[in-house]
């Protein structure tokens, strides 16, 4: 964020507490199951000329940043649990509403300073903002123009500090995991066609062996230090084929593989 912003949104990890200001606390008080390996959260408007640039995160939050030419950075981001602190100098407190549900809107008295919504996310109990040099008008519109990427199959573990990027839910699906110090992953669930044909090229360093997915025969193709490595396998069963590919080790890879299944 920039130096010259008034409001400014900070997120401290390393707690259970929840995000709360006057008056304002989430109806949804479970315990939260999903997290931001199985779930993620992506707006589909934005004001005119904005444009995602990048998607750090960090300790279990997501963080997706925007820019426009000549503008104020904005930051969509979201979490399953944090505590929250919004910093204001200039701004003052208004309760707003997202799909009928309250959240908190603080507007900054000087123009071109980023304002700043919070809110919940009813279905998954998951911590939403968006900080950004917009109307309160225009939050809102975004904030409410946000979609859950609904997952066809899913890993139950993924390494920790992996974040879900995207994902769908018909087939073909590519799930996209990013983790904190910028490795990734990816899987490609498709439907067995009559006859498949993959080709893998192996660099220097690079290795292949036979390996076996919960009974299921697979091919592991284990990349050197800085290379891909790839796991494929078939499940005759399913009539669905996996490609499991990344920046992950051997013992990594085998057990995103175990643990994949259909999303409920």
């Amino acid at each position: 964020m920039s130096r010259s912003t008034q409001t400014k949104l900070l997120a401290l990890p390393g707690t259970r507490s929840r995000y709360r200001s006057a008056g304002f606390s989430p109806t949804n008080t479970e315990t939260i199951s999903a997290s931001p390996t199985s779930i993620a959260f992506l707006p589909t408007w934005l004001p005119e000329g904005y444009q995602e640039a990048e998607r750090p995160q960090l300790y279990g939050m997501v963080n997706i940043s925007y820019e426009a030419d000549g503008k104020e950075t904005a930051v969509f981001g979201y979490a399953p649990e944090l505590s929250m602190t919004v910093y204001t100098e200039n701004a003052e407190a208004h309760e707003a509403q997202v799909h009928g549900r309250r959240a908190d809107l603080y507007l900054d008295g000087q123009e071109g300073n980023r304002n700043v919504l919070v809110w919940t996310d009813e279905d998954t109990g998951f911590f939403l903002w968006i900080s950004a040099p917009f109307s309160g008008e225009e939050l809102v519109k975004m904030a409410e123009s946000v979609e859950t990427l609904p997952l066809a199959y899913c890993p139950a573990w993924v390494p920790e500090g992996y974040t879900l990027l995207s994902g769908g839910a018909k087939l073909p699906v590519i799930l996209n995991y990013q983790g904190q110090d910028g490795n990734y992953f990816t899987l490609l669930v498709m439907e067995n066609a009559k006859s498949t044909e993959m080709e893998i090229e192996l660099e220097k360093g690079d290795s292949y062996q036979p390996a076996s997915v919960l009974g299921k025969p697979a091919d592991m193709y284990l990349g050197a230090e800085g290379h891909i490595s790839v796991l494929i396998w078939m499940d005759n069963k399913e009539q669905l084929t996996f490609n499991l590919c990344g920046t992950l080790t051997e013992q990594e890879l085998m057990k995103v593989a175990e643990s994949i299944g259909k999303a409920q």
